[in-house]
């Protein structure tokens, strides 16, 4: 950590900046510049974002600098801030690199001193649930087996550790589905997250919530609020590249259904986000990359425009046997549609498709009972839509 705090005192002097000038214009005091800067101290993770954004004009040379300093970091609450900030700005890999040294160390047993080691079991609480976290980042553990990770597993009770604790299960529920259960994981994130006392944890863990309410508010047809929510994220001064995007997303997808419905807008909006999480390097084998392309795959695909720029290497199944049965091969397409009948992953939007396909209005009537049954009412609209076309109130 010296070594690398002194090459940043060296680019400060390089560009004819003052400590006195640096402390003025990001808040953090001299002291505590000079501390972190000669290494006689580990500097707070919001103090080196606050430096390194007056240090280093270029995007890219910043957010290396700051992957390199968060994963120099030792001290507990420097860590659960780089884990915050990592979930935030879509470094799963640096995570995960946080992750496997830090529990690698204790398993081990290459712990230092009694400090340290009081470090590690304070630390170790938050590594194992951001841990399941990251697995889920990576589509390596989702829906029912999330699940039943989260339900054999003891959490601390710690206010910080709820939270996440409480994130997670809302996501368990989303990929299952269960959105109706995702309401009740989402009042209790609230009265965890009050509590929380780091500020900078706070606001990390605050800008997650508003995420999955977005979602949330768009699943209850909510549309009015769900955007609000997602232009307050788009608004928020906090570089947090990945919330935004989902926001962008979640925007998008709030415009492809329903009476005020803008399919060009929608499709903006997901192309935006999708151009964060390429431009901020986030994996194309993340949840979270494969769920944006597959919602703009959707919207080419149900509406019948723009076939040429889907993207199969990034669609769900479901979404390719629709396309297949609707433009390709329907042939292939139904056979799909035969297997995943047959291994009972017929979900609600899947049950949908191929009512299409099959002009099958009990089909459409089972799409529909599942889409109320889980709670997500705006794509019930889509389905009703159909009905009502074929002559069904």
């Amino acid at each position: 950590m010296r070594k690398f705090m002194n090459e940043l005192y060296n680019a400060i002097n390089a560009k004819n900046l003052s400590i006195r000038s640096l402390a003025k214009e990001t808040g953090v005091s001299k002291s505590a510049l000079c501390e972190g800067l000669s290494g006689k101290t580990e500097m707070k993770l919001e103090s080196f974002l606050a430096i390194i954004e007056k240090v280093y004009e270029n995007r890219n040379e910043r957010k290396q600098k700051i992957n390199e300093f968060i994963l120099l970091c030792e001290k507990d609450l420097n860590v659960r801030k780089a884990l915050g900030y990592c979930q935030c700005t879509g470094e799963y890999s640096i995570m995960q690199k946080i992750i496997d040294k830090k529990l690698g160390n204790i398993q081990e047993g290459k712990l230092g001193d009694s400090d340290e080691k009081e470090d590690y079991k304070r630390i170790n609480k938050y590594l194992s649930i951001y841990d399941l976290y990251n697995k889920r980042n990576n589509r390596k553990l989702t829906g029912q087996e999330l699940l039943d990770e989260l339900d054999a597993k003891n959490f601390s009770n710690n206010q910080e550790c709820q939270v996440i604790l409480n994130i997670l299960y809302g996501l368990a529920m989303y990929d299952i589905p269960n959105y109706r259960a995702m309401t009740v994981f989402s009042a209790k994130i609230e009265s965890h997250l009050n509590k929380v006392e780091n500020e900078f944890i706070k606001i990390c863990l605050e800008m997650q919530y508003k995420e999955r309410m977005a979602y949330l508010k768009l699943l209850e047809n909510d549309i009015e609020n769900c955007r609000d929510v997602c232009k307050n994220i788009l608004e928020s001064k906090f570089d947090f590249p990945i919330i935004k995007a989902s926001a962008l997303c979640c925007l998008g997808e709030s415009y492809m259904l329903g009476n005020g419905y803008d399919i060009l807008k929608a499709e903006k909006y997901l192309k935006e986000a999708i151009k964060i999480l390429e431009g901020s390097g986030v994996s194309k084998d993340s949840k979270k990359y494969f769920a944006f392309k597959t919602t703009l795959a959707f919207l080419y695909i149900e509406y019948g425009y723009n076939l040429d720029k889907i993207d199969f290497d990034y669609i769900d199944i479901g979404e390719l046997a629709y396309y297949e049965c609707k433009f390709g091969d329907r042939s292939r397409g139904l056979e799909i549609f035969h297997k995943l009948q047959e291994e009972g992953k017929l979900t609600a939007i899947r049950l949908y498709y191929l009512s299409r396909i099959k002009d099958d209005i009990l089909l459409m009537k089972d799409s529909l009972e599942k889409f109320e049954k889980n709670g997500n009412l705006y794509y019930v609209q889509l389905v009703k839509d159909a009905l009502l076309k074929e002559g069904v109130k």
